[in-house]
């Protein structure tokens, strides 16, 4: 394997992958496409937060595949579209789904 082929990531991105880890094993999820309303609503009956987002996108764009493939045992192409715009290349892609199936 040349150096340009691996699936290399930061020490930060490492953290994004075990921030995931940690959302998707309790019972916080990622609802930040949700009517604040409902948000709370959910809050409220369960006594759950959702997830933090992170300030860096890239690092966002780790926790919500990496999340999201724990959770639900499959690889959404849209989150591999959003990796992708923010410079991920297709081994680093398939090295997190890898870790997080």
């Amino acid at each position: 394997m040349t150096t340009a082929t691996q699936p290399d990531l930061s020490p930060p991105e490492w953290r994004a992958i075990a921030i995931a880890f940690r959302d998707a094993a309790g019972d916080r999820f990622v609802a930040h496409a949700l009517p604040a309303p409902l948000r709370r609503l959910y809050a409220s009956l369960t006594g759950s937060r959702p997830a933090n987002r992170l300030a860096d996108p890239r690092l966002e764009a780790i926790r919500l595949f990496v999340s999201d493939v724990r959770r639900h045992r499959r690889i959404d192409h849209s989150l591999c579209k959003l990796l992708e715009s923010r410079g991920f290349n297709s081994r680093q892609i398939e090295a997190l789904a890898l870790l997080s199936l």
